[in-house]
């Protein structure tokens, strides 16, 4: 939302600038930035033994 908002001010402010949000890359980013969250949770996690993790922690 502060990007989308700087962009909307900087088109406010100089008018000449085309300055605009592509709301369609924004959501495929917070998608591709969800997935590698979940997979960088996930993946290292299926390796370990959960007693044992839990053990340990």
């Amino acid at each position: 939302m502060i990007g989308a908002g700087g962009a909307w001010l900087i088109g406010v402010l100089v008018p000449a600038l085309p300055a605009r949000t592509a709301w369609d890359f924004v959501l495929l980013a917070e998608l591709a930035a969800g997935l590698i969250g979940l997979a960088a949770g996930v993946l290292p996690a299926a390796a370990l033994d959960p007693v044992a993790a839990l053990h340990e922690e």
